[in-house]
Parts: structure tokens; C-alpha cells; sequence
């Protein structure tokens, strides 16, 4: 059952968390430089790793994780010679890389970028992955239908060709936090945490669950969460598989 599922990556979440990880231990985090990419990175370092940023610009001034355990590259995620030397010798890979655009272009980053990396990650024998997804994919969508496509195909290849018992998937709603654009902090969850609160008082998440209805009335959850269970999953201290956003937070508090 869910519920003796979730009790098992709890005991497995806390056993890691209490014996703190190898400070050896790297990870890749592509699309490192975004929201969710940074909230990743810090809960990587929090656990005791070091961390590669992969993004396609050079590290900005504003960005405000500053350690010694941070290396950052940039380049062509549709490169693998940009990348593929800091994979060698990683415990594993994060992709968070996504976009919005016309439905190649969201095919292409939401989908394509994903295949890449775990392509060049499964050729040099990385141990886990993780892909940050979305909730309500499996529904059609006209006005996402690239972006859709392009994330179930990047979960595909994660779970069912690359990293079929190392890989994870997870399907988080709207990811609230607080967000720097352009130099101005935006507090996200001043807007998105009452509405998380609203969708789990009315229980209104479980009736659209599974329905076309899914992807709009998903519970908002905190980018902290996200980051903390992307980051155990590159560690293999997350069973492989799908991950929903009910998962998500029960891992991230366990």
C-alpha cells in the first residue's frame, strides 16, 4: 500500500540523513543555475556532497550559493563532451532543465535535453538519476502538448531504458519559493502556501486525481521539498519509480 510505502522510504530518508553522506560524493545537477536547480544544490551540500552546476551560461553574480563544493560549467546540454568528464566519477545526475515555448521548442528542452544527459550518464556508468517532472502529464493538454510530450518521454528513457532500477521521478505540482528575478527576491509562497493549505483542507486534489483536472488542481508544494528528495534520489537513498506530490512531502519531512 502507499501507506507502508511511504513508511519505508521515511526509515530509508532518516537513515541517511542520521549517518550523513560520503563528503566525497558528487553530483551533477543540469539546469543547476534555475529556482529549483539551486534549492537542489543547497540541499547537496547540506547532505554532505560536492556539486557540479551544469547550465548554459556562466555562473551570475547574484547567484548565492557560495562554496568550495560547488564547481560550476556551462555549456551545450546537447553537447556531451561540455559534460561528460564530470559525470565520470558522479554518484549521480539531477535534471531540472525545462522551458516554455512552442511545442518543438518545449519537446525538444522539457524532453530531449533529459535523454541526452541520461544517455551520457548511463555511458559512464553513473549510479542514479533524477528528473524533476511535473504532475497531470499523463492527460492531453493542447496548449502544453510539447511540454507534455517532452517529459513523458524524458521519464521513459530514465525509468524504462537508462536507469530502470536507479532512476527517479519526480511529479511535484506548481513549486513555490522564494524567487530571485532579476535581482528581486519574490516571495512565491505568499500566494502559492494558502493555496496549498485550501487544495488539502477540501481534499479537492484527490477527487481530480488521475483526470484531466489533475495538472491545474495539484497542490502547490515548496521548492525546499523538491530539492531535498532530488538530492537523496542522486544519493540511491530513493526507490526508483514515480514519485507524486504526496510522496514528495512525506519524504522531504521524514
Amino acid at each position: 500500500t502507499m501507506a507502508s510505502s511511504s513508511l519505508c522510504l521515511k526509515r530509508m530518508t532518516r537513515a541517511f540523513s542520521s549517518d550523513a553522506s560520503n563528503p566525497l560524493a558528487k553530483i551533477v545537477i543540469f539546469g543547476g543555475s534555475g529556482f529549483v536547480g539551486q534549492s537542489i544544490c543547497k540541499s547537496a551540500l547540506e547532505l554532505n556532497c560536492s556539486v557540479v552546476i551544469f547550465s548554459r551560461r556562466e555562473a551570475p553574480a547574484e547567484h548565492h550559493l557560495r562554496s568550495e563544493r560547488i564547481k560550476w560549467v556551462s555549456g551545450d546540454v546537447f553537447r556531451p563532451s561540455d559534460y561528460i568528464d564530470e559525470l565520470k566519477g558522479s554518484i549521480g545526475a539531477v535534471s531540472c532543465i525545462g522551458g516554455f515555448g512552442s511545442n518543438e521548442y518545449m519537446e525538444r528542452i522539457c524532453g530531449d535535453a533529459t535523454v541526452e544527459i541520461a544517455s551520457a550518464a548511463a555511458s559512464v556508468n553513473v549510479e542514479n538519476f533524477a528528473f524533476i517532472s511535473a504532475a497531470g502529464i499523463d492527460h492531453k493538454n493542447p496548449f502544453l502538448k510539447g511540454y507534455i510530450a517532452g517529459k513523458l518521454k524524458a521519464e521513459s528513457t530514465v525509468l524504462n531504458k537508462y536507469f530502470e532500477s536507479k532512476g527517479v521521478v519526480l511529479r511535484p505540482g506548481p513549486i513555490y519559493g522564494n524567487r530571485n528575478v532579476k535581482g528581486l527576491n519574490v516571495p512565491l509562497g505568499i500566494f502559492f502556501r494558502p493555496v496549498e493549505s485550501l487544495i488539502k483542507a477540501t481534499g479537492v486534489s484527490k477527487f481530480v486525481k488521475d483526470s484531466v483536472f489533475e495538472s491545474a488542481l495539484s497542490p502547490p508544494i515548496d521548492v525546499r521539498k523538491v530539492g531535498r528528495v532530488a538530492a537523496l534520489a542522486a544519493l540511491g537513498k530513493i526507490p526508483p519509480g514515480k514519485l507524486s506530490i504526496e510522496e514528495i512531502n512525506e519524504l522531504a519531512d521524514g
